[in-house]
C-alpha cells in the first residue's frame, strides 16, 4: 500500500514576507503568492517539496491574477474555491504525483502525441486550462484537445470543434520553443514564453465559451465581436487588465485595444518578458 502524504490546501499569503519554514527546513517567503500548506501540521510546503503539478497551479494563479495583495476583496474566495476545485480534480498526490495526472482520454492521447521536448509545456497548459475553465467559465467547458503545432508564423493560435463534444485549441508552437520571431529564443525565457502560450490558451477559450456554451460564433467578425469583446472585458476586469473593442467601435472606445488581440494587448509592458514590447500581437 502506497503510504499517504500530507493533504494539501492553498492560501493567499498578501504580505512579501516570510512565512515560516517547510518540513524540510527551508523558509518559504509568500512575495505576493498563493501559497500551498500542509493541512496536518500547518507549515508551508517549498518548492523543493510540493507536487510539480500543485507547484504549477500555484505560478499559475499567481500570473493569471497578479500579485494578490492587490487582488479586490472579491475575487479572493472564488480564487481559493478554484484551487482547491482544480487540485480535487487533478487527484495529485504528494507521494507519486507523476501517477496521478490528469487522466482524461483526451488529455493521455495529447499528450502521448506530443513530441518529449514539449510534453512537460502541454502537461501545463493543462492544468492552466482546467484552472481558467473554473476560474472564468464556471467549469462548464469539456477538456479540449490542446495541441502545440507548427502553424503558419502569422498564427498564434486558434480553436475549432470536434464533433458534437469536444474542441480543439491549437498553440503555436514555435513560440513556446523560441523559434518565432516574436519571441526571444533560449533556456532563460522559456517562463515568458509558456506565460505567452498561457494568455493564447485563455484567448482560444473564450471562443470555445463562445462555441460550446452560447452558441455563437461570431463568424462576420472572425470571432471577435461583441460577445467575444464582453467576455474578455468581463474576465479581464478580474485579472486587472484595460478594457478591449471590438474592430468596429468606434467614437469613446477608439482608443482601447482591438479584442483579436486579448488578453495579450491588455498585457503591460514587461509582461511576457520573451517577447519584444514591438512585437505586432496578431489576432488568434
Amino acid at each position: 500500500m502506497t503510504p499517504a502524504g500530507p493533504t494539501l490546501d492553498v492560501f493567499l499569503a498578501p504580505a512579501p514576507s516570510p512565512v515560516g519554514r517547510c518540513g524540510c527546513g527551508t523558509t518559504v517567503e509568500s512575495a505576493g503568492r498563493v501559497l500551498l500548506v500542509d493541512t496536518h501540521s500547518g507549515m508551508p510546503v517549498c518548492a523543493s517539496c510540493r507536487p510539480a503539478t500543485l507547484g504549477a497551479l500555484a505560478d499559475i494563479l499567481t500570473r493569471l491574477t497578479g500579485l494578490h495583495d492587490a487582488t479586490p476583496d472579491h475575487v479572493r474566495p472564488a480564487m481559493l474555491t478554484t484551487a482547491r476545485s482544480v487540485i480535487d480534480a487533478l487527484a495529485v498526490s504528494a507521494v507519486a504525483p507523476e501517477r496521478n495526472m490528469i487522466n482524461d482520454p483526451i488529455v493521455v492521447e495529447a499528450l502521448t502525441s506530443t513530441p518529449e521536448e514539449c510534453r512537460a509545456d502541454l502537461q501545463h497548459l493543462y492544468v492552466t486550462w482546467l484552472t481558467i475553465n473554473d476560474l472564468f467559465f464556471g467549469d462548464a467547458l469539456t477538456i479540449p484537445t490542446i495541441e502545440l503545432a507548427d502553424l503558419p508564423f502569422r498564427l498564434y493560435g486558434d480553436y475549432d470543434r470536434i464533433g458534437d463534444h469536444s474542441s480543439h485549441i491549437r498553440i503555436n508552437r514555435r513560440l513556446v520553443v523560441g523559434t518565432h520571431p516574436d519571441v526571444i529564443p533560449g533556456r532563460r525565457h522559456a517562463a515568458g514564453r509558456l506565460r505567452l502560450a498561457e494568455d493564447i490558451l485563455l484567448h482560444e477559450t473564450v471562443h470555445a465559451w463562445q462555441d460550446r456554451i452560447i452558441g455563437v460564433r461570431e463568424p462576420s467578425w472572425h470571432g471577435h465581436g461583441p460577445i467575444f469583446r464582453d467576455r474578455s472585458n468581463a474576465i479581464g476586469e478580474v485579472l486587472g487588465l484595460a478594457p478591449v473593442r471590438s474592430n468596429r467601435d468606434r467614437g469613446r472606445y477608439a482608443s482601447r485595444p482591438i479584442c483579436s488581440g486579448w488578453p495579450m494587448v491588455a498585457r503591460p509592458p514587461g509582461f511576457y518578458a520573451a517577447a519584444p514590447q514591438t512585437a505586432r500581437f496578431r489576432s488568434v
